[in-house]
Formats: structure tokens, C-alpha cells, sequence
């Protein structure tokens, strides 16, 4: 599986949490989102997907998960039976994908070894800063344009993920919530557009966090497991940035 995208030039571990919980994984993908923005904002990030990658790799690893991802906001909380925990690595591809590709900012891989169930999924996400009002600016609507259709050759699950550069997305008054500080477009819809768009709509951060968590827009053929043609593909013709993989697995040493 690591062949297409040998030699790692850098593998980020962080120390495990033996008795922090969290309740939902979603919660935790979340946190780490608004945490980059902040901190974005104040000028201490160089690169949004490495500050994410590394903030979320480090304070999910280790902590003890609560519940199985939920697919919708409003589901109830029913908890594990059994224990389980995170298990969360980042890795730095440095872009080495050698095939003339576009970027792909990160790779998120999410693996389920839970009592409800085993499997896994990828997510690749495209991560950029744009100014919070009017349209995307011309450049970077047709570089991102062009690698939409590019990569939706390969999958359908990327994910572009829109960062405010200076105040909150505005949606108006008439909106159930009207500020945000990230909003999240498909790559399919983005690549059939004609124009830039506004970011005046989109799936908010929370709802796309429970999606990547359960699996609700995930790619099984980009999970790793097990190795896949499609995933060899992305990682040596693509320039992918950072991978993060998650592993939910019962805690065997606890109940």
C-alpha cells in the first residue's frame, strides 16, 4: 500500500491519552476545524491541512470513543457497549505523487473495527482559504475547477472545503444559521458549475464533520484496507499533501 507514495517524508505521532473520552467522533473532526480557523485568523498557520492534520492525528490518538458515529445531527446518543478507542496517525506525503496531477490538500481515512461493525472509508479534501464575501476570486476558481474534474475521474467523495479568510460566511437573516466560519461543496457539483459561486450556501461544519465520521460520503475504495488500484492511483498521479488515518478498534483491556 505505502509504494506509491515511498519515501514518507515525515510521520507525526503523538503521545496516547489513556483516560480522556469523547463522546462522538464528529465532535472531535469539528473541534480540530474551528481550532485551524482560529488560530488561521491570528496569522499562526502556514498551511490549513497541515495544522489540521496535525491538531486532529494528535488529540484524537488515544482517547476513549463513546458512541458509534451518527449519520444525522439529531439521532440520540446511544453508547458502546464495550469500550473502544482512537487510534489516530498523520502522515506527511509531501506531494509525491509523480503523474502531473492536481493537489489534494489531505486524505482522510477513517477504519471501523467496532462491536456494530468493520470497514472503511477515504475522504480526499481540498482545503483553501477565500474571502468571505462575493464571488471566488478568478484564479482560484479555475485551479480548483480544473483538478474538481480532474479528480472526480477517480472519485466522487472529494470534498472542498472552504475556509473564511477574515469574518464569517454571511447567509443572511433568512438562514436557520447565518454565520460560518467553514463551508463545505462537493467536488462533483463544483466541477459542473460555470461560474464562481458566492459562499452563500453549502453543508455546514457540523453536518459535514457527522458525514466524515460515519462513513456518509466516504469512498471505500480510498480506505487502504484493502489496498486498491483506485487508492494507488490518487496517491502516485496526484500531489496529495497529508494523509490522516483514523482507527476506531474495541479497547480490549477495558469494558
Amino acid at each position: 500500500f505505502w509504494k506509491p507514495i515511498t519515501p514518507l517524508r515525515g510521520h507525526f505521532s503523538m503521545p496516547v491519552h489513556t483516560d480522556l473520552t469523547l463522546n462522538r467522533l464528529g465532535d472531535g473532526l469539528r473541534t480540530a476545524f474551528q481550532w485551524v480557523v482560529e488560530r488561521n485568523r491570528a496569522g499562526e498557520v502556514a498551511d490549513l491541512a497541515d495544522a489540521w492534520a496535525g491538531i486532529a492525528s494528535g488529540g484524537l490518538n488515544g482517547l476513549r470513543l463513546m458512541s458509534p458515529p451518527r449519520v444525522d445531527r439529531m439521532e440520540p446518543f446511544l453508547p458502546f457497549i464495550k469500550a473502544h478507542r482512537i487510534r489516530a496517525e498523520s502522515f506527511y506525503v509531501g506531494r509525491s505523487g509523480m503523474g502531473g496531477g492536481p493537489p489534494v490538500d489531505l486524505l482522510l481515512q477513517v477504519w471501523l473495527d467496532t462491536e456494530d461493525g468493520v470497514g472503511g472509508f477515504g475522504v480526499p479534501m481540498i482545503i483553501r482559504e477565500i474571502p468571505s464575501f462575493g464571488p471566488m476570486p478568478e484564479p482560484l476558481w479555475l485551479e480548483l475547477h480544473d483538478t474538481c474534474r480532474k479528480l472526480n475521474v477517480v472519485s466522487p467523495a472529494t470534498k472542498l472545503v472552504m475556509v473564511a479568510a477574515e469574518e464569517d460566511f454571511d447567509w443572511g437573516e433568512q438562514a436557520f444559521e447565518r454565520r460560518h466560519k467553514v463551508i463545505i461543496w462537493n467536488a462533483h457539483w463544483f466541477a459542473g458549475l460555470h461560474r464562481p459561486p458566492r459562499p452563500a450556501f453549502g453543508r455546514t461544519l457540523e453536518s459535514f464533520c457527522i458525514d466524515l465520521a460515519s462513513g456518509w460520503v466516504g469512498d471505500p475504495l480510498l480506505s487502504g484496507r484493502p489496498p486498491s488500484p483506485v487508492l494507488d492511483e490518487l496517491l502516485s498521479n496526484y500531489h496529495v499533501g497529508n494523509l490522516v488515518r483514523i482507527r476506531i478498534e474495541i479497547d480490549e483491556g477495558r469494558e
